[in-house]
């Protein structure tokens, strides 16, 4: 190599170091300015990082919250054809997803989920999840329903599969098809007892048998999130549910 290829690589890899320290300690302004820089700066194409930066530069703008421009470089890596791998390439579209559920594009963020999931790899569990969630932005409750619980069938291991079935619970609930919103929060209560999502399956659950008129099983749902989830949200409000049913059934 002659001295001048030699200067233009260090000064290169230099660029793409400084960017890289700004990004971990989160001066993401900075260290998009010098990833820019090292894009355009010569020898940098021929450095085993200059395929990633467009994917670096869309997690700057990304933790800047300008949305916009994270959208632009993120399309940038994906779509080039020399990508670092399988896991990247999955996550920057689930970040497309993102970026555009947040700017409240609804329909082009769930065309990314989908690419996302079916890419497969890391994320792609939590692609799929948005995906169903967003459907029910645009008042798709089939679609949504459809998307949630093939979480369980595709990603049985996934950390999604209580947050999946209570939507689908929700979305039964709304729908007024409350067999089908029963199963769902019952599901929740007993595959993923402590989770975040269990007190409020099981209040839900009484709240059906309420509206059922099943004063009885609403009573013993709604007493087990008071003795089972107590300090939470769900407990508060099932003892002033509790009231209603008692006078309901005429016990108070």
């Amino acid at each position: 190599l002659r001295a001048s290829e030699v200067d233009h690589t260090l000064r290169a890899k230099a660029l793409y170091w400084r960017a890289e320290a700004n990004y971990r300690l989160e001066q993401y302004a900075i260290a998009s300015q010098h990833y820019q820089q090292f894009l355009l700066a010569p020898g940098a194409f021929s450095q085993p990082q200059y395929p990633k930066v467009p994917y670096d530069l869309g997690y700057a703008y990304f933790k800047m919250k300008n949305y916009a421009q994270a959208v632009a470089w993120f399309r940038k890596y994906t779509d080039n054809k020399t990508k670092d791998s399988l896991g990247l390439l999955t996550d920057a579209l689930v970040r497309l997803g993102d970026c555009l559920y947040i700017q409240r594009k609804y329909w082009p963020a769930i065309e990314y989920y989908q690419k996302a999931n079916k890419m497969g790899g890391i994320g792609a569990d939590y692609a799929l999840y948005q995906e169903g969630c967003v459907y029910g932005l645009v008042d798709r409750p089939n679609e949504k329903i459809r998307a949630l619980l093939s979480i369980g069938e595709r990603y049985p291991e996934s950390m999604y599969r209580s947050h999946a079935y209570f939507e689908v619970a929700e979305t039964y609930h709304l729908l007024e098809n409350l067999t089908q919103a029963k199963e769902y929060y019952q599901r929740v209560v007993t595959e993923f007892p402590s989770s975040s999502n269990a007190p409020a399956s099981l209040l839900q659950l009484g709240l059906v048998y309420y509206e059922e008129d099943n004063y009885d099983q609403a009573i013993q749902n709604l007493e087990h999130v008071v003795s089972d989830y107590a300090g939470t949200a769900a407990m508060h409000e099932a003892i002033v549910a509790l009231e209603r049913v008692y006078q309901a059934k005429g016990d108070v």
